[in-house]
């Protein structure tokens, strides 16, 4: 779940629960209607919230065993293309070229090549299977072709999964937002004699803004002062780098043009 979403929904969450244990009295009847809505997309929350979730399981299991399979299929390729390339030219030629590895590491390289390398094997077969290699190996190397193949296609069901949690989930937690905003303007007349209960409604259905750049470094360090954010912070994408840069401290200037020293890590 997106973290401005996650704080929506908390929000609804809250404001919910804070109605029920305070009901009006009389009940007013829009918002008797707004509460049952918004029980409903408390409820879409947390469906969409397990289909993102398992999506996101879903989408990491078929990567890791597409990754391990296909290092798998790759070894037993190159088994085949190395006893091909040591067969004598002028009895078996252009046998070699038959079974050349994939210049691209892509997956779909690999996949190309192996279908390739099974349509070849036929004829030849028994060239390989005297020189050791067991009298099964295409149907072994068919089977771990199948096996990139289905945890690709896991891999591919998991993604649309989590996209499609996300992207539903973002939609209510927007929609629970519209609805707690009808909500509290009711609340707010109901509870205009009541400073005690105005507070804690307005307090249950706030929803907290993005953290500051600062307070998250302050955070990181155990010295949060806990004041509210200035600006919103620009959260860099989820990756992988082969190296981390640092800044150090001691070398920016006063002005904050950031002209500090760049260290290579890793």
């Amino acid at each position: 779940m997106k973290a401005k979403s996650k704080r929506k929904v908390e929000a609804c969450k809250r404001s919910l629960r804070h109605i029920v244990d305070h009901p009006l009295t009389p009940p007013n009847a829009r918002l008797t209607a707004l509460v049952t809505e918004m029980t409903a997309e408390v409820a879409s929350f947390r469906d969409y919230s397990a289909g993102q979730a398992g999506g996101g399981a879903e989408f990491h299991s078929g990567t890791m065993t597409r990754r391990e399979s296909a290092d798998a299929l790759r070894s037993e390729m190159r088994t085949i293309n190395q006893m091909a390339k040591a067969l004598p030219r002028e009895q078996y030629p252009g046998v070699r070229e038959l079974f050349l590895m994939p210049r691209s590491g892509s997956y779909e390289a690999l996949i190309a090549s192996a279908n390739a390398f099974l349509e070849k094997i036929g004829p030849i077969k028994s060239v390989f299977v005297e020189r050791g290699l067991p009298a099964d190996f295409d149907e072994q190397l068919a089977g771990k072709l199948a096996t990139v193949d289905t945890a690709s296609d896991t891999r591919d069901s998991g993604r649309s999964d989590l996209v499609g949690g996300t992207a539903g989930l973002d939609a209510k937690a927007d929609h629970g937002i519209v609805l707690l905003r009808e909500m509290d303007s009711i609340l707010s007349y109901q509870y205009r004699n009541d400073p005690a209960l105005l507070a804690s409604g307005k307090s249950a259905s706030h929803v907290d803004r993005d953290p500051s750049r600062a307070e998250e470094e302050e955070e990181g360090d155990g010295t949060g002062s806990g004041t509210a954010p200035l600006a919103m912070a620009a959260v860099p994408p989820a990756g992988e780098p082969d190296a981390a840069l640092a800044v150090e401290p001691r070398l920016l200037n006063g002005n904050g043009n950031g002209n500090g020293a760049v260290t290579q890590i890793g």
